[in-house]
């Protein structure tokens, strides 16, 4: 992740990116090997993780999770840096997201007894693709309202996605080893939220820096390129940034805060763009390889007694 956080800065092909991806793959590599070699000791069970339906769910939850870790991250701050809204405000604005999560989560129990665990995270997968596609749509915009749809829709999807994909990941697993079972999808979930956040914040950074370097060069005002970088911190009232737009006169000042809006808007809705690529892949894992085939999806369930 310190590698994805410094390529945009350093560039890709720095000695010290390199390297530190060259010890990532080290390191994961000699994980796997101890854990194959480990028995009792291990932290993934072979024999759990040798279940094909396990291993599928905790897939789709790394993939899944992205979608809501971006949200919590970067819908904050569009309603702090592009509609001004305090930190508070910011807060409150998030309520169509959470509240439909927290009532879908609260009811999801009972509509995976009556439908089953597939319609379910094949739903709730549909509405995190969905609801990341209309935020990557509405990124340009300067409105609340129009950021609603899709929080209601990413809401929806965490709701009955995460809490269907843990019962289904246990279930496979059995009783005897629910706990360990919860816990590994848990793990899957944050290791997806945060890897997944560190590459979609290079795809926002990777886009939001030509966004500003191409519309810097088509204007009037001049910048070196450590200087582009530095007035993107304009919106969060960074000193650099700053201290860069005090020495212009008041319709630069205005030309490279529009520039640096724009920017922000356009590095979002490649994040999100991103993000809705990741979460087809996962929506597409879940409807073929959790709880059965595609015909499960319409075949009828005859619910517990």
């Amino acid at each position: 992740m310190v590698a994805l956080d410094e390529g945009t800065v350093r560039g890709w092909t720095d000695p010290l990116i390199l390297g530190l991806f060259a010890l990532c793959i080290l390191l994961l590599g000699t994980f796997a090997i101890i854990e194959r070699r480990s028995r009792t000791g291990a932290l993934i069970p072979r024999e759990v993780f040798a279940n094909r339906e396990f291993r599928t769910v905790c897939l789709s939850v790394l993939l899944m999770s992205v979608t809501f870790f971006s949200a919590l991250l970067y819908l904050p701050q569009f309603m702090t840096k592009i509609l001004g809204w305090s930190a508070l405000s910011a807060g409150l604005g998030l309520l169509p997201m959470m509240a439909t999560f927290a009532v879908t989560a609260f009811v999801a129990g009972t509509l995976y007894e009556r439908f089953g665990g597939k319609v379910l995270l094949s739903i709730g997968a549909l509405s995190l693709v969905v609801g990341a596609i209309l935020t990557a749509w509405s990124a340009t915009s300067s409105s609340w309202a129009a950021l609603v749809p899709g929080m209601a829709a990413l809401g929806l999807g965490v709701g009955l996605f995460l809490s269907s994909a843990t019962t289904a990941g246990v279930a496979a697993i059995g009783e005897a080893q629910s706990g360990l079972a919860g816990g590994l999808i848990y793990m899957f979930q944050i290791a997806g939220g945060s890897i997944g956040l560190a590459l979609t914040t290079s795809v926002y950074a990777i886009a939001s820096d030509r966004s500003v370097a191409t519309q810097i060069e088509d204007s009037p005002v001049s910048l070196t390129d450590k200087e582009q970088h530095a007035v993107q911190g304009l919106l969060a009232g960074t000193e650099s940034a700053s201290q860069i737009t005090n020495r212009m006169s008041e319709s630069a000042a205005k030309t490279v805060e529009s520039i640096v809006r724009d920017g922000f808007g356009s590095g979002l809705q490649w994040a999100f763009g991103f993000v809705a690529l990741l979460a087809i892949v996962g929506l597409l894992i879940t409807v073929t390889s959790i709880g059965g085939p595609v015909s499960a999806l319409w075949r009828r369930r005859t619910p517990r007694s």
